[in-house]
């Protein structure tokens, strides 16, 4: 938790433990209203009650609105006055700032270090994908014109998809390096998004460990603008995916061109015949289209982001198999390196443990008990009974998905009537 901007601009952190009773510097949990939550700290002898909304933004970054740590009541009363407004979900202003949500209300966001055991955070999926160039300006300085003008910089998530890696290059200041991991994203105002981003390694000067940008892609170019705050909310000097204390502009570097398929002559699949257009795109089957679990099918592309190790696979298809629009000769890449070009499908197949089936099918969802708003969906996968799925989201109409877990069990058992297993994720 941010607790202090020093004079040379440099953020300082406080150290908060959540239990299920209490945030021990705010005080014990005293009564639950809807969304919010009193808290009472008596441990001057006298009452002080405040009035707290937490909204997980991602499983490693959490919002607090309150009216301000600096105020406190004696009476319920007159703490429940102070109460936020109840969150209507993703509304056309957006959820990410205090502003956004209760004008009265400051936000302070917590990100996570570690968990209940002491456990490493799990790294998130970065919502940026591929090689970009940029350009830069911040508002540090007294001139104003810091920053760098030139498509030198470069920004990528390579090797693995969790982190961004920047390269300052022919700025106004120093070459650097900075390297950020993503902690996640959520919807923001005006179709933007919020993306939070802790630094892990830089050769420049650093302003906060923990940052907070809004960015948005321009869905004709491809062009992403993106803004920082100047510190470690999402509110100081942030007011749009354009207008911040830093702002880039990024643009995808073509740095790879999809093959273009010159021989007509057949081959063969499976005992299948291919005759080889002249020309691409060949598309993917109508019903492969859309969106799907950490996939997307669009046209000739399918882009597949593999959350286990954090690799995103795009294949290219070349063509189709006519008579049962099941196979599909494709072409494929990750975001750093290439497949190499073969026929055999078996190529591109992966080694996993022996399997065993779940022991429960279909689908389920429910209210989280005693976390009031948050809602869980457990499924199974028709195809596949050796997968699945376990989702935490809001309870809106159209929910944000806060958490999702593939599970493919490992063993299972009975005892005593109940099923016991043992999966991996």
């Amino acid at each position: 938790m941010q607790s202090t901007v020093t004079a040379g601009s440099q953020v300082q952190y406080s150290a908060l433990n959540i239990s299920a009773e209490s945030i021990p510097i705010w005080g014990h949990c005293h009564r639950r209203i809807g969304s919010n939550v009193l808290l009472m700290d008596d441990s001057g002898g006298a009452r002080c009650i405040r009035c707290f909304q937490l909204s997980l933004r991602s499983m490693n970054v959490l919002s607090v609105l309150t009216e301000g740590l600096d105020k406190c009541y004696t009476s319920e009363e007159a703490a429940v006055a102070t109460c936020p407004g109840e969150p209507p979900g993703i509304s056309p202003q957006g959820i990410g700032s205090s502003a956004s949500t209760d004008h009265h209300s400051q936000e302070i966001l917590l990100f996570k270090t570690s968990g209940v055991g002491g456990e490493k955070i799990q790294s998130e999926y970065c919502p940026l994908d591929d090689r970009f160039t940029f350009t830069y300006s911040t508002n540090e300085g007294s001139d104003g014109h810091a920053g760098c003008h030139k498509h030198t910089s470069e920004m990528e998530n390579c090797p693995a998809g969790s982190g961004l890696h920047f390269r300052f290059r022919d700025c106004t200041f120093p070459d650097h390096n900075t390297t950020f991991e993503c902690m996640g994203h959520w919807q923001g105002p005006n179709n933007q998004r919020y993306i939070a981003l802790s630094e892990k390694s830089t050769t420049g000067k650093s302003r906060a460990i923990y940052r907070c940008a809004l960015y948005h892609e321009d869905p004709t170019t491809g062009v992403i603008s993106m803004a920082f705050s100047s510190d470690s909310t999402c509110s100081s000097d942030l007011r749009s995916a354009t207008d911040g204390f830093e702002t880039m502009r990024l643009t995808h570097q073509e740095t790879f061109h999809w093959p273009q398929v010159l021989d007509p002559s057949p081959c063969q699949i499976h005992n299948k015949i291919f005759s080889l257009p002249l020309f691409l795109p060949f598309r993917f089957p109508r019903w492969a289209q859309g969106r799907w679990e950490h996939m997307a099918v669009e046209g000739d592309t399918l882009v597949f982001r593999d959350h286990g190790t954090f690799t995103t696979y795009t294949f290219r298809c070349l063509t189709t198999d006519d008579t049962t629009g099941e196979r599909s000769l494709v072409f494929g890449r990750t975001q750093w390196y290439l497949f190499k070009e073969r026929i055999n499908s078996q190529n591109l197949r992966m080694d996993v443990f022996k399997e065993s089936p779940c022991p429960i099918a279909g689908e389920y969802t429910g209210y989280i008990p005693d976390d009031s708003g948050l809602c869980a969906k457990l499924y199974s996968d028709c195809s596949r009974s050796e997968i699945m799925f376990y989702t935490v989201s809001d309870c809106s109409p159209e929910p944000e998905v806060y958490e999702g877990i593939q599970f493919c069990p490992y063993i299972r058992w009975m005892l005593s009537s109940y099923w016991h297993c043992i999966y991996f994720s």
